[in-house]
């Protein structure tokens, strides 16, 4: 239909199959109207053969400024013009009438004339702004407005915006009614009349011509076919021959498919060959004035002008000379010059091209044999097993494409090696020249060959595919009623033979897709959908307010159905994908294809494909896949049937063996008939289910599908049977315990009655055990009856029990007699054995009391020993009392326990506590008389060096000490003062012995040394040492006279011992660094080398050591070891020297070398790089060393170690420094690096090239950006939280070479826009949809701050309906709904998105109620204006954001990715908090919120920050922090203006 911005039509009659309007389809001639039409260039795109010069020019290239004729007129123009309309019935419009055209259908805008606009609808828009405010404005116009009769007139109105979706100016009446108005209706003031008028004038005419157009090709179209006046046979087998004698290289196989084709192309000729005659007849009859037939008001264009014909068929080319001046160059001269130009125009005037287009054509008939997709669909398959194998076909033919475009250039090649001229370059370097080459239309014409081969390939194969899935779903599927519905279900196809046109397949005769295998349903998820369906609890009597519409509708909807306790294998949707997307992936097999001009020219043209001339987006296409996604839909409720009979077993689906085994023995447990019952119930239930599922012998083919139930059915008998066997083997477990319960009660009976017993105590045990029989068996004489019975109950259920058990079971029954018996003879044994102890406890007893007859004597007689000589003897003889007695005492606790179990009186022993008490002084007296004998003479006269310094002393002030006391018990006693002075003699010798006790110590010390000897010697004037003369014995030194120098002597021993302590330790110390090594055993990492390990405990004796030497050179006594000391310490100073320096370097080396490993790194920090280098290859030899010799205290101790650590540590800070300051060029470049440490920014540096790599770090630059999505070309598509909640960006981010900070950058960018996009969506979309939906629809930010914007403008148009209680119950309804959405179920992600909603919206509804209560109606009142205000409006920019208001505070909303987390409940705190910071913000001041800890002061800040979507840093102080630290914070949040709360700020 002609109209646009096109021209009208031009006059006079169409050609057939091209007037405009005439329908397209079948009945069009050149078939480029519809599907099916000729298939020569059938969807090839010419643009790439349309000149520059030729092709149209966008709306925005083309020059309308000779159109404004405003600008043009001469100042008052319109002033002289008659009305508008006058002017337009001057041109044959009058709307004062009714109008003629009112029947006409077509919209009258498709055919305005827009190149006669003064200004387009946009330009006419931007002047509806003001200048300076600019808020939108209203311009006046003139409109027409229609009234009910049909006319018209044309009325003064104002026009506010334009409507571009529907092609509409929005304008107001002068009465305030508003309408909407075509562009050709309405006239703007200041616009030119006279341009208006024609252009309305001229849609008018050009709409009226389009009507008639199409009426009068409709009467064509419906004329009868006239069969007579078709193409000849012989006509038609020429033309056919004719298309088939261009065909290169056409085999037998391909000939019948080549036949079909042309038979339908010359019918389809036969067909415009018809219509053409029919409309030449129409013509005539019509011009003879013959046909009445037309309506009266068809109006066709005119006729277009005739064109001269000239008189010659020979077109006459002039000669030229110089008399005719200078020559045309676009003229050719001459037949020579004339036939030259052809030659050069043409393509087939050189045999080479022949031979290159018909070996083209050659291929592409060649290409038509492949196959797109594998239709052999011998047997069912799974869903993986068919996507694999027709991703295996699609990949084939990806192949064999592959190859077809290369074979086609190598045909080409060849071709045109055979050419005798130099058009043909295939080397050519240059793209303009090969553009303006001969070889390009050549190549050119190959591509639309095999473009045009893509789709009749295309076609034959996509039909084909739909076919096939088509075929194999029946008409429909029926399921018979009873048990065996499964076995018997019927496939029901058309069939024309049959009676009644149906037949039903047998299911052996079936050809089934796909295998679907019946699986049990998960328990968990079913629970979790039962618990969504469940109703919610009913409110409460109290409430007054009745349900809203919409939950009465609900109400009214029908229940949802109750969740399956089956599935199959794969869902119906699933198997919809996988054929669906076999078909798309059968469109996408012939993209990407390489163009011939790209294999043969890779130098110049790159990345070019063939165009398929089809897409899914094509309506033949898009039929096809309707239809497949039809056939697989259409079996999704025969599916559903057998599920819905299979549902009848869910109870045996949700049976758990080990739950029913429980609930049988929880408690006291079922008795053995309630369990008999039970199993016998789960029998008939087996096989109930054995006759309604078929096993895997016994397919089920329903549609394309075939059910398997066999696995389902194994896995519901095999639960039957284990549980089953379970309640079979809990009888059984029963029957042995009680069984083995009673037996092992009769054996211990049996083991304790056999018992021998050795005393009395033991017969005593057995006499009380004997008692409890009786009892013990009336016990257990029930639990044997029913242990009996339970035998019988289980052999009944045919379970086999073990030998054992059988054999217990009498062995049980008959036990109970024997005990009885046993316990009889136990008695009679018993009697005996008492009898026997009694007599042995008499006679033991008496030969006692002779015993203790006998110690009292010897105790009596201790008083004659009076004899000092016999000290040893009497020692001895006390030695041996002592043990009597201690023997005696053990005896009478005995004998006394015993007569009590003889129930005899106890005897009294008493005296033998008085002989204890009476032989003690004279125990004292002689042990201690007899040691000092024996030591006396061991350390007066034995060797010196013998003496222990410590027992001689204890001895002697430890013996002088226990006999002054008994002295004194002595002399109390007559009986004893006979010894007393054999006692005091004794004490006597001990005391004068007791001055030797300084020599003995002093001498003895352990540090006496030769040297010391001497000083003695000195002082004493008399040799002493251990080769002194005479002996070295105490003695000997007493005789020499060395008690008159005692002090002396226990100075030189003290100060002995000061030196040998010092001498100790200082040996001590060397001792403990001999095991101390390096750990060396394992190379660190992947560094190929070693680190220090296990210095941890040297560096803690290093500090003690040097503490203790230290201290030993200020030592008074170290002067025999004072070089020993010194040189000690300047080694164990160099030690610690050397390790700090190492393990500096060591800190530093393991920082810096994963990072100078690194190659990105090393290239662009070269200087940095080599120093590194230096120190890597230090580290590298010395710890080879250290390997070798791995012992601290000699490999630190290395002559020039030392400096080689220090050098290598200067190198290191120079290395550090470096690289500090390429990080501060990389935060410079990417701003939120500042917040990460180096080691973080150091790992994201060295991934540069691989972005992928990155990703780890995302969420330490971007709070709630986890991941993002990466596509083959490394671009990033969309941003995903940490809960897996995706946002897809706007534009993709380009990472390719790019610096990472670059695309960081650009990455925040795109996510900011991606933020604003969606925000500006959700805004839009939130009136027009439920909000539930919408929740469901957005993202969590989004949801939140979204619903905020509206919950502003909301509470304010509350305020001036004066309905703010009414819109608070609004509010509260909408928390309802929110949590009748979280009842239906929801996933993990809406959960959370609805939680933070529901905590804004409690708020939310909390305030606007105080605002009831308190009667604020008053948008500007301080409780309305104290709270965060979300605006959707126009900023600065002149583009519509959100800004948040608080009080006086206006603060742009950030759009930084929040995710999906929880939001704080505000409180009035929060409220306050809020108010402060954004006040402060408006100032630019800070905020320091104080309180106790744990009030949230720092959530609070997070939580606003979340509000104005701005990037939050949290920064925990410590004392720690300095200058630089604080600076480098303060750097990035400049130049990235991100907040940060600086936490615990007071430390």
């Amino acid at each position: 239909i002609a109209g646009g911005s096109g021209p009208a039509p031009p006059p006079g009659p169409r050609p057939a199959g091209l007037a405009a309007g005439a329908p397209t389809g079948r009945h069009s001639p050149s078939g480029l109207g519809g599907y099916g039409g000729g298939r020569g260039l059938a969807g090839v795109k010419l643009e790439s053969l349309v000149p520059e010069r030729s092709k149209p020019k966008a709306f925005d290239e083309v020059d309308l400024s000779h159109l404004k004729s405003s600008t043009k007129r001469a100042p008052g123009y319109t002033e002289g013009l008659p009305p508008l309309e006058a002017l337009l019935r001057e041109r044959g419009v009058d709307f004062s009438r009714p109008d003629p055209d009112r029947d006409i259908q077509l919209p009258l805008e498709a055919f305005e004339d827009t190149t006669l606009r003064t200004r387009t609808p946009e330009e006419w828009q931007e002047l509806m702004r003001d200048v300076v405010t600019g808020e939108p404005t209203s311009l006046r116009c003139r409109a027409l407005r229609q009234q009910e009769d049909g006319c018209g007139r044309w009325q003064t109105a104002a026009v506010s915006s334009w409507d571009a979706e529907n092609q509409r100016y929005v304008l107001r009446w002068s009465g305030g009614a508003e309408e909407k108005a075509l562009g050709v209706h309405v006239l703007f003031d200041g616009d030119d009349p006279v341009l208006f008028a024609d252009r309305l004038a001229k849609a008018l005419q050009s709409r009226r011509w389009a009507n008639s157009l199409l009426k009068y090709h409709y009467f064509i179209d419906s004329m009868p076919e006239d069969r007579s006046r078709r193409i000849g046979r012989e006509s038609a087998a020429r033309i056919a021959a004719m298309a088939k004698s261009g065909m290169w290289d056409a085999n037998d196989e391909f000939a019948d498919k080549l036949n079909a084709t042309l038979h339908a192309l010359v019918d389809e000729a036969q067909v415009e060959y018809i219509r053409v005659q029919n409309l030449i007849t129409f013509e005539k009859v019509h011009g003879e004035g013959k046909l009445s037939v037309l309506p009266l008001n068809l109006q066709l264009p005119p006729p277009p002008p005739s064109v001269e014909v000239p008189y010659l068929a020979v077109k006459v080319l002039p000669s030229w000379d110089e008399s005719m001046g200078p020559p045309d160059p676009n003229i050719p001269h001459g037949y020579a010059q004339a036939f030259e130009w052809f030659c050069q125009a043409s393509l087939r005037v050189r045999p080479e091209v022949c031979m290159a287009l018909a070996a083209t054509r050659g291929m592409c008939l060649d290409l038509l044999q492949e196959r797109v997709f594998d239709v052999n669909f011998s047997q069912p398959m799974r869903q993986q097993e068919f996507i694999e194998k027709e991703e295996a076909a699609v990949m084939r033919l990806k192949g064999r494409l592959g190859m077809w475009v290369n074979t086609i250039r190598s045909r080409i090649t060849q071709a045109l090696q055979t050419a005798t001229v130099k058009w043909f370059n295939t080397n050519e370097t240059s793209l303009e020249s090969y553009r303006a080459s001969k070889l390009r239309p050549l190549l050119v014409c190959a591509r639309l060959m095999m473009s045009n081969a893509f789709l009749l390939l295309g076609e034959d194969n996509l039909a084909s595919y739909a076919s096939v899935i088509e075929g194999l779903v029946p008409k429909r599927c029926e399921f018979p009623e009873g048990n065996l519905a499964l076995k018997d279900v019927r496939n029901i196809i058309d069939d024309p033979k049959s009676e009644n046109g149906e037949r039903v397949l047998e299911p052996i005769f079936k050809q089934t897709l796909f295998r679907v295998e019946l699986h049990l349903g998960d328990l968990m998820a079913i629970e979790a959908e039962l618990a969504a369906q469940a109703p919610p609890p009913s409110d409460d009597k109290d409430k007054k307010k009745k349900k809203d519409d919409k939950k009465k509708e609900e109400e009214n909807k029908p229940p949802p159905e109750p969740p399956m306790y089956f599935e199959l294998s794969s869902k119906p949707d699933d198997f919809l994908n996988a054929v669906v997307s076999s078909f798309d992936k059968g469109i996408s097999a012939f993209q990407d294809v390489h163009s011939v001009e790209s294999v043969l020219l890779p130098h110049l043209i790159r990345d070019d494909h063939l165009d398929p001339n089809f897409t899914r987006t094509d309506p033949w296409v898009r039929v096809l896949r309707d239809r497949i996604a039809e056939a697989c839909k259409a079996q999704e409720p025969w599916l559903k049937g057998v599920l819905k009979f299979v549902d009848q077993f869910k109870d045996l689906v949700k049976m758990d063996p080990q739950q029913v085994l429980a609930t049988v023995a929880q408690g006291d447990g079922k008795s053995p008939k309630e369990v008999r019952k039970l199993i016998e119930d789960l029998q008939q239930r087996q096989s109930d289910l054995m006759e309604c599922m078929p096993d895997e012998k016994e397919p089920i083919p329903v549609g394309f599908y075939r059910i398997e139930t066999g696995v389902a059915r194994a896995q519901l008998c095999e639960k039957l049977e284990s549980t089953v066997q379970l309640l079979l083997k809990h009888l059984a477990d029963q029957l042995d315990r009680d069984i083995h319960t009673a037996t092992g009660t009769f054996s211990d009976m049996f083991e304790k009655l056999k018992t021998e017993v050795n005393n009395i105590e033991e017969c005593s045990d057995m006499r009380d055990y004997l008692k409890s029989i009786p009892g013990e068996l009336g016990k257990l004489k029930g639990g044997v009856q029913e242990a009996m019975d339970l035998t019988d109950l289980v052999e009944d259920l045919r379970y086999v029990l073990p030998a054992e058990t059988l054999d217990a079971r009498w062995e049980m029954f008959g036990a109970s007699g024997n005990v009885k018996a046993k316990a009889a003879k136990c008695e009679e044994y018993l009697d005996g054995r008492h009898k026997e102890f009694l007599d042995k406890q008499i006679g033991d007893q008496k030969a006692f009391d002779e015993r203790l007859d006998a110690l009292e004597q010897v105790i009596e007689n201790f008083g004659q020993h009076q004899d000092i000589n016999e000290v040893r003897e009497v020692a001895d003889k006390v030695k041996q009392t002592n043990d009597e007695i201690k023997a005696c005492q053990d005896l009478v606790r005995e004998f006394n326990s015993r007569e009590i179990l003889f129930d005899r009186d106890q005897t009294d022993y008493s005296n033998l506590g008085t002989m204890i008490k009476t032989f003690e002084p004279y125990s004292n007296l002689w042990k201690t008389a007899g040691d000092w004998v024996n030591n006396k003479e061991a350390w007066l006269d034995g060797s010196f060096d013998d003496i222990d310094p410590r027992y001689c002393e204890g001895e002697v002030t430890g013996g002088i000490r226990l006999l002054f006391k008994t002295i004194r018990t002595m002399k109390e006693d007559e009986d004893l003062k006979n010894i007393v002075g054999i006692a005091e003699q004794i004490k006597t010798e001990l005391e004068e012995f007791k001055p030797y006790l300084p020599l003995v110590t002093g001498l003895r010390n352990e540090g006496m040394r030769e040297r010391h000897w001497q000083q003695i010697s000195e002082k004493c004037s008399v040799t002493v040492g251990p080769e002194m003369d005479g002996g070295f014995t105490l003695k000997r030194l007493i005789d020499v006279g060395l008690l008159d120098y005692v002090n002396e002597v226990a100075e030189v021993g003290d100060r002995a011992g000061k030196e040998f302590t010092l001498e100790k330790t200082l040996n001590k110390m060397k001792e403990d660094w001999e095991p101390l090594l390096f750990d060396l055993s394992e190379k660190y990492r992947k560094t190929n080398t070693y680190i220090l390990k296990g210095d941890g405990e040297a560096m803690v004796l290093l500090d003690e050591h040097i503490v203790t030497t230290q201290a030993m050179m200020f030592s008074t006594f170290k002067g025999p070891f004072e070089q020993d000391i010194d040189d000690w310490n300047a080694r164990l100073m160099r030690v610690s020297e050397t390790l700090e320096e190492w393990l500096k370097c060591q800190k530093s080396w393991m920082y810096l070398e994963p990072i100078f490993s690194s190659d990105d790194i090393m290239r662009q920090l070269p200087t940095e790089g080599k120093r590194f280098k230096h120190v890597d290859a230090t580290w590298r030899q010395e710890m080879v060393k250290t390997r070798d010799n791995p012992k601290i205290i000699d490999i630190c101790a290395t002559e020039g170690l030392l400096e080689k650590w220090r050098e290598c540590n200067v190198l290191l800070d120079m290395v550090q420094k470096g690289l500090e300051d390429y990080l501060e060029t990389k935060r410079n470049g990417f701003a939120r690096f500042y917040f990460l440490s180096n080691d973080e920014l150091l790992e994201i540096l060295s991934q540069t090239k691989d972005p992928t790599r990155v990703q780890p770090f995302l969420s330490k630059v971007f709070e709630a950006m986890s991941k993002v999505t990466f596509n083959p070309d490394n671009e990033i598509l969309n941003m995903i939280s940490p809960e897996k909640e995706e946002v897809q960006f706007v534009a993709p981010v380009i990472t390719h070479q790019k610096a990472v900070e670059v695309w960081m950058g650009d990455l925040e960018e795109a996510m900011r826009v991606a933020i604003r996009a969606a925000m500006e969506r959700g805004v839009q979309t939130y009136p027009n949809m439920e909000r539930t939906d919408w929740v469901l629809d957005n993202p969590a930010q989004i949801v939140i701050n979204g619903s905020q914007v509206h919950w502003t403008a909301e509470v304010e148009e509350a305020f001036t309906a004066n309905a703010v209680l009414q819109y608070a119950k609004k509010l509260s309804d909408q928390i309802l709904g929110l949590i009748m959405l979280l009842r239906k179920g929801v996933t993990k992600l809406q959960k959370t998105t609805i939680g933070a909603l529901v905590v804004i919206d409690v708020h939310a509804k909390d305030i606007i109620y105080q605002f009831a209560e308190k009667g604020i109606v008053d948008a500007a009142s301080f409780e309305w204006m104290s709270q965060l205000r979300y605006y959707w409006e126009m900023d600065d920019r002149g583009t519509e954001n959100i800004w948040i208001k608080c009080v006086q505070t206006s603060f742009p909303y950030g759009y930084e990715y929040l995710g999906n987390s929880m939001r704080l409940v505000i409180t009035p705190l929060t409220d306050m908090c809020y108010i402060t910071l954004m006040g402060a913000q408006a100032l630019s001041l800070g905020g320091a919120p104080a309180g106790p800890a744990g009030t949230g002061k720092t959530e609070t800040t997070k939580d606003l920050a979340k509000a104005l979507a701005k990037q939050c840093v949290v920064f925990n102080c410590s004392p720690e922090m300095d200058y630089i630290m604080v600076g480098k914070f303060f750097k990035g949040l400049s130049f990235s203006g991100a907040w940060c709360c600086f936490d615990e700020f007071n430390r």
